[in-house]
């Protein structure tokens, strides 16, 4: 990008009032310091957008670990529902027989 701005800067002419060609010397560097802004704003657009995405992912990650743990803890209720019926049905063959 250095390359361009060495190429479009003039250096000043002794009255610095070349009329029609310092304006459009003024608008051309005008133009060239909001495309290097536009440049700029959307590098940092890009970033922030893949640190989003990064993040995402993330919680993506913990939303399925989470999903997990909730279906091991249901599992594991269930077993010791099943297991404790079966112990009371152990327990009242015991007291029948």
């Amino acid at each position: 990008m250095d390359d361009d701005r060495s190429q479009l800067e003039f250096p000043p002419s002794e009255g610095d009032d070349l009329g029609p060609l310092g304006e459009l010397e003024r608008r051309v560097l005008g133009l060239v310091e909001q495309l290097r802004e536009a440049r700029t704003q959307r590098i940092q657009a890009e970033l922030e957008v893949e640190r989003l995405r990064d993040e995402l992912r993330d919680r993506d990650t913990q939303i399925i670990v989470l999903r997990d743990e909730l279906r091991s803890d249901s599992t594991r209720d269930a077993v010791k529902r099943r297991v404790e019926a079966l112990l009371q049905k152990v327990a009242e063959l015991e007291r029948e027989g």
